[in-house]
């Protein structure tokens, strides 16, 4: 039984209604739930201590019930709950329980997500394969969360090197553990430090940063400081949640032109685009969160 099978059989067995939705996803894209869940969990696998299983499914309930919850609320509300960075920094990432639940949680949704699984693909199919060269390349990864996009960037670009920052000294010490797990420590330095002021300005060749716009009161910096960070013609991957709302979102973009704006104003060429959005959302709902992700092209000048 891989991996996948057997999160997923353990997830039926804890939590059968939380179950079904990634039941869905594995059967509508069987090869890519395989293939990523095999990965992600064998990354996992050899960070965690204990039953690593087990601490998948609990991370994945928890993070999966907080997003029900607060999207209730959102469609009750037209409102996101919080409204500050110090407000989540103090609930959320400077908590170490509550964040290493989250981390793991928020793992485990690239492969159990449909609309994220669809991410992931594009990241491999469309980004990725703008590097391939014989010469060394340098990526920045902005809010990186649990290193998830760096640890492939690296697994696939031999020669790459990559600088990972993100805000909770937590999830900083447990993606430096998967990346060393995952044997790709030497070629990767993580630090605790503000997405939107990276170092090693101008020098990069490529630049990721998911999910980290919504977490921001100001998200436009976090395009001035990936546009700041790379070299003339450099390539940047962006994701940006759409509608969603979740504990730590700030920042509420409704339409994927607001965010492809925002890139554009920032000296950001679109390469491509897809807004990917989750099954069996209700008829009724006032909002369809969605999962946006770009393709970006640091322009030479201000038309070009």
């Amino acid at each position: 039984m891989s991996r996948g099978d057997r999160f997923l059989e353990l997830l039926k067995t804890t939590a059968p209604v939380f179950a079904a939705r990634v039941d869905a996803t594995a059967r509508r894209f069987p090869g890519p739930f395989a293939r990523i869940s095999e990965r992600l969990i064998g990354w996992a696998d050899a960070t965690l201590d204990g039953d690593s299983l087990k601490e998948l499914v609990d991370g994945y309930l928890n993070f999966a019930f907080d997003v029900n919850r607060c999207q209730r609320a959102y469609e009750e509300t037209g409102r996101y709950r919080s409204q500050t960075a110090a407000q989540i920094y103090a609930e959320i990432y400077a908590d170490a329980e509550v964040m290493t639940s989250y981390h793991w949680g928020m793992y485990t949704t690239w492969f159990a997500w449909e609309h994220h699984l669809a991410v992931m693909e594009m990241f491999e199919r469309s980004f990725l394969p703008r590097f391939a060269t014989d010469e060394p390349i340098n990526l920045v990864d902005l809010g990186c969360g649990s290193g998830i996009w760096s640890a492939l960037a690296l697994s696939i670009l031999l020669k790459a090197r990559a600088r990972l920052v993100d805000i909770s000294p937590t999830t900083v010490a447990i993606t430096t553990r998967m990346l060393a797990a995952a044997g790709l420590a030497a070629r990767a330095a993580v630090r605790v430090g503000d997405a939107t002021e990276p170092d090693g300005v101008g020098g990069a060749d490529g630049a990721i940063s998911s999910f980290v716009l919504a977490h921001l009161e100001r998200p436009e910096t976090l395009f001035a400081g990936l546009a700041a960070a790379l070299k003339p013609h450099g390539s940047a991957f962006v994701t940006a949640a759409l509608s969603a709302a979740e504990s730590d979102h700030i920042t509420e973009f409704r339409r994927e032109g607001e965010v492809i704006a925002m890139a554009e104003a920032a000296g950001f060429r679109l390469i491509e685009a897809h807004s990917f959005a989750p099954e069996g959302v209700p008829p009724s709902a006032r909002y369809l969160p969605r999962a946006l992700a770009l393709v970006l092209e640091k322009r030479r000048g201000e038309v070009w």
